[in-house]
């Protein structure tokens, strides 16, 4: 166990220390300030919550200004939730979009290629077996 926890600590102390933020390519700096404000964020929502509840239990029953208040941050939640869904339907939808355009472009860069060079090849069948040949056993020298 002990192993599996000091291999943790040095992928988080190596990505902490690498230039970029880990998955998203950003700079950490922007990542950072960004956590920030999300931090501020979350504290003020606790700070109105709980503003919230304090008006509500001078006004109700203790017991009914909790109810309220359960159910205003569970319809928080809710709606958050479906944002969230919104925004990563939309994502998924472009990326989608994205994805077939790049297949579009890279068919018809193939069929263009494939014209251009099928020519030579039916031509001349022998030296594209050789050229390919070499090609590929230099591959392999230089890989392997």
């Amino acid at each position: 166990m002990s192993t599996l926890i000091t291999t943790l600590e040095n992928v988080l102390i190596d990505r902490v220390l690498s230039k970029d933020a880990p998955f998203t390519g950003k700079s950490k700096a922007g990542l950072g300030l960004f956590t920030l404000a999300l931090a501020f964020l979350l504290i003020a929502l606790a700070f109105f919550i709980y503003a919230a509840y304090l008006w509500m239990s001078k006004n109700y029953p203790p017991e009914v200004a909790a109810t309220l208040m359960g159910g205003l941050i569970l319809s928080l939640a809710a709606i958050s939730g479906i944002v969230a869904y919104a925004i990563l339907s939309y994502k998924r939808l472009r990326m989608k979009k994205l994805k077939n355009e790049i297949i579009e472009t890279m068919q018809s860069a193939i069929e263009l290629a494939d014209e251009e060079i099928s020519e030579p090849i039916k031509e001349n069948p022998k030296t594209a077996v050789l050229i390919a040949s070499l090609a590929g056993f230099v591959a392999g020298e230089k890989f392997l």
